[in-house]
């Protein structure tokens, strides 16, 4: 599919580089033009006509997400996408519960949002994401440790190994829904 045509541009905000390797594969397929949030001043958004936005999301929040919110009064005549990338290998269908967690309501109905797999590895991370990290850990230690469930056992044994579970097939469906946008 040929993404060019219109100006995109691809804002990210990466702490780990998932975020950041799917912006720069989405700026080699749509030929959009593609910054880091630091690198970016909103007002140039003015020269667009599609913004894809991605950041990762902590706890149900997207990170960065409010500068989507401080130039909505820019962005609200222009195609806007939104993709969040996670630590886990599954993200599901948390679309809409995504977006109404992060977006105020006016934008809600205008933005689209594609969750994406994202990648993990405990030893990257910094100290207050592997305190929050513990968590789930003991949980899991514990639910071996009372219930032998070899499930708990694998995922404990796994914690500590770096998991990625960035694609480029994740973009699919992003991608066919900005070439259905441009057709219109």
């Amino acid at each position: 599919m040929d993404y060019s045509g219109s100006k995109t541009v691809i804002i990210f905000q990466s702490k780990y580089g998932s975020t950041r390797r799917y912006a720069q594969w989405l700026a080699e397929m749509t030929k959009g033009d593609v910054f880091s949030i630091n690198d970016f001043d909103g007002v140039r958004l003015k020269h667009y006509q599609t913004v894809i936005f991605g950041s990762s999301t902590h706890m149900g929040k997207i990170k960065s997400i409010d500068f989507i919110k401080r130039y909505w009064s820019i962005l609200q005549d222009k195609t806007v996408i939104v993709f969040a990338t996670s630590g886990t290998p599954s993200v599901g269908s948390k679309e809409k519960e995504i977006i109404e967690k992060n977006l105020p309501h006016a934008a809600r109905g205008r933005v689209v949002c594609f969750p994406l797999p994202g990648a993990y590895s405990y030893h990257q991370l910094d100290w207050k994401d592997k305190l929050l990290m513990n968590g789930p850990r003991w949980k899991l230690l514990f639910q071996w440790y009372f219930t032998k469930d070899p499930e708990a056992f694998k995922n404990l044994r796994n914690f500590y190994i770096p998991q990625d579970w960035t694609n480029k097939d994740a973009l699919k469906p992003l991608l066919t829904f900005l070439n259905t946008k441009r057709k219109e």
